[in-house]
């Protein structure tokens, strides 16, 4: 008898540790981060740094390579150099612009320039560091754009357009009450009544 309420004490506890395991894995979603510089001592050390935490962490040595991950990986976060040789970080930033639309880009740089940091806003930025960085910070921010990338998810999937698409059609669009008396009157107005 002792042996059996061990071994259902074994197994209720292996079982509860399943069930909490898998409520924690949901709970905290893993974030998909894309490293894009083409120095590998910076990528590196971001990896280090990044693998600690809860996410999943990509490297590409440059803009062109860094295009092709995103399109393929469509990683939440991206934290991006801009100077590297092929195409810069604010050139890669437009493409990323079509290429993954919605994510956190972070544009890194050792030169920091005020036209830069505007032009990387101005490209749909999330952040703008300067390098040599503190990377709890980094940490911090990847975390904090992570967050956004989920708010920003979970608002689109509760996303509910107003008009459809034949609404545009016509020009003027509503479909109330009032507006549908607006159409009528055009409509008179229109035939000469």
């Amino acid at each position: 008898m002792k042996r059996n309420l061990i071994r259902f004490v074994r197994e209720k506890a292996t079982a509860d540790s399943a069930r909490c395991t898998t409520t924690m894995a949901e709970a905290a979603p893993t974030a998909t981060v894309l490293i894009i510089d083409d120095d590998s001592e910076v990528r590196y050390s971001l990896q280090r740094v990044l693998s600690g935490r809860p996410f999943r962490v990509l490297s590409a040595a440059s803009g062109e390579e860094g295009l092709k991950t995103a399109a393929k990986e469509k990683p939440q976060v991206i934290l991006l150099d801009n100077r590297m040789t092929g195409l810069s970080g604010l050139e890669t930033l437009q493409h990323l612009r079509t290429t993954a639309p919605k994510c956190m880009v972070i544009l890194m740089t050792a030169f920091g320039t005020t036209q830069t940091a505007i032009e990387a806003m101005k490209f749909g930025a999330f952040d703008y560091v300067i390098k040599p960085f503190d990377f709890k910070k980094i940490v911090t921010l990847v975390e904090n754009a992570a967050k956004a990338w989920l708010d920003l998810y979970a608002a689109g999937a509760a996303y509910q357009p107003l008009l459809k698409s034949e609404d545009y059609k016509e020009g003027i669009v509503g479909n109330s009450e009032p507006m549908q008396e607006v159409f009528k009157i055009i409509g008179q107005v229109a035939l000469g009544q």
